[in-house]
């Protein structure tokens, strides 16, 4: 958006966007998505299953419905097949790992206030997952993100006359 081209709704957008971050972020940590897609649940078989709160899991499990990638129908809580082949750690186009790693990134964002004032960095408070699975979630996302893009940049490259290749990324080896 440009100067002048702002309205309270545009302002109200990015703050509902943060919330639905918020609601994405916590479904995924907790693997919402797998879950449900293993077997449709109530909300509270759900909060039993993950061992969560059952009242916090019927409102996360609502926003979820609200933003559209639940469905909710006779008490039942089910992953849609779309959001499924997205979202879930065998999905067809798993982006699971990815949005996870979002989710760690989010609760760093939450400390710029604090950072700008004290030009500290943001502390790293591990996930709901775990420090390890935080970092694995990040190998994983940028497994994510290459997988999609490493196919069209290889078929880009011109013929080179070479035998060997070497990647030191030292990520998931997609590469």
């Amino acid at each position: 958006m440009k100067a002048g081209e702002w309205s309270a709704d545009e302002i109200m957008r990015l703050w509902n966007a943060v919330q639905q971050s918020c609601v994405l972020g916590t479904a995924v940590d907790y693997e919402v998505f797998d879950t449900l897609s293993s077997e449709p649940s109530t909300a509270n078989g759900l909060a039993q299953r993950l061992g969560t709160d059952q009242r916090a899991t019927l409102v996360l499990l609502n926003a979820l419905v609200a933003m559209g990638v639940l469905n909710h129908d006779e008490g039942l809580y089910s992953v849609p097949n779309d959001v499924a082949r997205l979202l879930t750690r065998n999905g067809e186009e798993s982006m699971l790992a990815m949005q996870q790693h979002y989710a760690s990134c989010l609760r760093r964002w939450v400390q710029l206030p604090s950072i700008l004032k004290t030009g500290q960095p943001a502390e790293r408070t591990p996930g709901v997952r775990g420090a390890d699975a935080d970092r694995e979630a990040f190998i994983e996302g940028m497994n994510d993100i290459s997988r999609r893009m490493a196919p069209q940049l290889v078929r880009a490259i011109p013929d080179l006359d070479f035998k060997h290749i070497l990647d030191v990324g030292g990520g998931s080896g997609t590469w």
